[in-house]
């Protein structure tokens, strides 16, 4: 019997004959990479698979099958055909057949989702064609943008407003920062006057997690000036309903009583994503919420949970007997209709976009690595035995260490318990097998590193080799992030360095100028990894995208490209089989 499983990073088949399986996964609509040991469960392979394998029965907790139907169900309702006023319309990019059909229907909406939609599929020009589109016609007069990670809002303002925005509105834009005054220009509009400029002001999504409550205040101040257009980029950071960023915008019940979020004072509220949804559809009730409150119709998140989810206690000792975790999920069409009025869909494929390409580079470990590696691998392992480590966090950490031994590091705690541990310098092949890898792949290269002492260590390599490096991380300021990627924009800097949790997410027109990136350390997050992947593979590239990703054979580097394609939490997995864990030879 042929049977299909789906997890939220995996589609897999059985029972077929291996020939027929892989002839299957080839001629997807999104092939696997090499060593892949199944299909991306994306929409149209879902669909592939289904219509394929119509007698097949299908192990899907998450509902993965009724969500792409649903979806596509979507894409048909949504599926309006251009006017005369739409083909004329003063576009300064022209746009693609999908573009025009989003802005045909977008342009009339109080609230818009454009999630999930497809990265590099433009949704910061859709929605800046859109907000041009309602000044134009008198419905609103400025624009508010909410956007992450840090960098990206003056991003908006640097470059997507210049390069997108219709000749045919004249505009003023601005960053927020808490520590200089916005210009009037940008900030309220002359008493009396009428609009004839458009105004813009960018804010970062983290600038609302603060105490002070000073980008709040200038938010409500802001739109209070006029009718507001109020966009939320990369939605997914409001996915948790308890952050305090996430209540400062759709607000909070505080003593029975509802305090209203900033986003209810927008005229027009908007939010985008390329993945609204990282574990369940539970990540979708504060980004609806967000929106508008009647889309979903319920009063609270738990009520959400109720009629969405399916819970259970946890397992084990010692857990509060209010806690649950969510197994499932039920009523999903139910669901996916309420949001299909006001989402947008737009898969990989409607970009027509070469394959991804990837590829392995060994790292060769030192004698010091070695020994080190094993004595903390096994330490980790008698403690999770043991249950001296009970909390995943820890877990983590320690985890950590056995991936920084692999970058050449090896941390000592400080005799003062209140200091952090010492980093020590161990002999390692690391940055000498990328050079080695760099002299034979010429030409713009992204690279991605996980820790901050990488990208030092990387730098300060290539700057020797003669390379001219930029760096975009947590310690880079906005304004030499703008001007890192403007430098490696222009050729100006033959190699970009940075994380995929500040770079991964929402920097643009990498594509146009670099064709290859290698993952010289990786995160645990699959989100990181494929927004990451994404910089490059876009519309706007000029080639075909590859990715090489350096790895210690046998080690935690394998672990965690594996976990790309399970389910399975990597953490949660190695507490509950610490043996797991390989040992060096």
């Amino acid at each position: 019997m042929t049977s299909v499983k789906v997890t939220a990073s995996l589609l897999s088949v059985a029972g077929l004959d291996p020939l027929q399986r892989n002839d299957l996964y080839q001629d997807a609509p999104e092939p696997p990479p090499p060593g892949f040991g199944g299909l991306r469960p994306t929409i149209d392979n879902v669909l592939y698979v289904f219509e394929k394998l119509p007698e097949a029965s299908w192990d899907d907790p998450q509902s993965k099958l009724m969500e792409a139907r649903a979806l596509r169900y979507m894409e048909r309702l949504q599926d309006v055909e251009p006017g005369e006023y739409e083909r004329s319309w003063p576009f300064k990019q022209e746009p693609r057949p999908f573009q025009l059909k989003i802005f045909a229907r977008a342009r009339h909406m109080t609230a818009i989702a454009l999630a999930p939609v497809v990265m590099g599929a433009g949704k910061t020009k859709i929605l800046l064609d859109v907000a041009a589109d309602k000044f134009m016609r008198d419905e609103i007069d400025c624009v508010a943008i909410i956007a992450a990670p840090r960098g990206v809002h003056r991003q908006w303002i640097d470059d997507a407003i210049p390069k997108s925005l219709t000749a045919a509105v004249r505009y003023n834009a601005a960053v927020w920062s808490p520590n200089r005054k916005t210009p009037d220009y940008v900030m309220r509009r002359r008493p009396g006057a009428a609009p004839d400029r458009l105004r813009f002001l960018a804010f970062n999504i983290e600038a609302f997690s603060t105490a002070s409550g000073k980008a709040s205040i200038a938010l409500r101040q802001f739109m209070a000036s006029g009718r507001c257009m109020l966009i939320e980029d990369e939605s997914s950071r409001i996915k948790n309903h308890k952050a305090a960023r996430t209540k400062a915008l759709i607000g909070e019940w505080k003593r029975g009583k509802k305090i209203e979020g900033l986003a209810r004072y927008a005229a027009v509220r908007a939010i985008a994503s390329g993945t609204p949804i990282t574990k369940g559809i539970e990540d979708l009730w504060s980004q609806y919420e967000f929106l508008d409150p009647d889309i979903i119709g319920m009063s609270n998140y738990y009520a959400f949970q109720a009629r969405y989810c399916v819970t259970q206690r946890p397992p084990g000792r010692n857990v509060d007997p209010r806690a649950t975790v969510i197994v499932g999920y039920r009523n999903t069409e139910e669901f996916v209709k309420k949001i299909a009025k006001v989402t947008f869909v737009v898969p990989k494929s409607a970009l027509g976009l070469p394959e991804k390409s990837f590829e392995e580079l060994p790292v060769e470990l030192t004698r010091e690595q070695k020994m080190v590696y094993n004595a903390i691998r096994n330490k980790l392992v008698d403690d999770l035995k043991d249950r001296r480590i009970t909390l995943p966090t820890n877990a983590a950490v320690k985890y950590l260490r056995l991936q920084q031994v692999l970058c050449g590091r090896v941390y000592e705690d400080n005799a003062n318990d209140e200091e952090p541990p010492i980093a020590k310098d161990i002999p390692s092949n690391r940055v000498k097998t990328l050079l080695e890898w760099r002299e034979l792949h010429p030409g713009p290269t992204v690279i991605w590193c996980r820790f901050h002492k990488d990208i030092e260590d990387v730098h300060g390599a290539l700057l020797k080799a003669k390379y001219r490096p930029v760096t975009y991380y947590g310690e880079t300021s906005d304004e030499d992030r703008a001007t890192s990627k403007r430098a490696f924009r222009e050729g100006i800097a033959t190699d970009f360095i940075g994380t995929a949790a500040s770079a991964g997410m929402g920097v643009d027109g990498l594509q146009d100028v670099c064709e290859q990136a290698i993952y010289y350390s990786s995160t645990f997050s699959r989100e990181h990894r494929w927004q990451s992947e994404d910089r490059i593979h876009r519309i706007g590239m000029k080639g075909n995208a590859s990715y090489t990703d350096m790895v210690v054979p046998r080690s935690v580097d394998r672990m965690i490209l594996d976990s790309y394609k399970e389910t399975a939490d990597l953490i949660a997995s190695v507490m509950s089989h610490p043996d797991m864990i390989p040992i060096l030879e």
